[in-house]
């Protein structure tokens, strides 16, 4: 189960840190701001988020931070980048409607999808221009005989 290790030295204080220097610091000229994490905030229908994602009171506490952080900044969170549950997933972390832009996009994992159960790698490639993600594109390799499949996304 995933945590925010909310206690001093732990990586929620130190994310924290981060988000209110972007918050409250013009000069940074951040344009987006992209969080990468091992565990996705949304899980995938069925599968409990309390084990396999993020609590939903650790959900909370993310957007309470993120608003309280960024001050009037939040629109400068693209989203999340994430893995863990094999599969491959763009659409939305949260469903809270101040929350309507914020992204995940899960990359499946290299030793198989859940889904597609003959890949045996898989990777993404973003594209930014300046300093946002304008698209992008996913590969993995098919065991079926395929070989290697690219499809841009976003």
């Amino acid at each position: 189960m995933p945590e925010l290790f909310n206690f001093s030295g732990g990586s929620f204080p130190w994310t924290r840190d981060q988000l209110q220097h972007i918050g409250s610091d013009a000069s940074t000229n951040v344009s987006e701001v992209v969080l990468i994490t091992h565990q996705p905030f949304r899980c995938r229908e069925g599968v409990p988020d309390w084990y396999f994602c993020f609590s939903s009171e650790d959900k909370a506490s993310l957007r309470v931070a993120f608003e309280q952080d960024l001050n009037d900044n939040v629109d400068l969170l693209w989203g999340v980048m994430a893995g863990h549950q094999h599969r491959w997933y763009s659409g939305l972390a949260f469903d809270e409607s101040d929350f309507s832009h914020f992204k995940q996009w899960e990359n499946s994992a290299v030793k198989g999808d859940a889904l597609l159960h003959n890949m045996s790698s898989s990777l993404s490639v973003f594209e930014a221009s300046n300093g946002k993600i304008v698209g992008g594109v996913r590969h993995w390799y098919d065991g079926n005989g395929t070989g290697w499949v690219v499809e841009r996304i976003l």
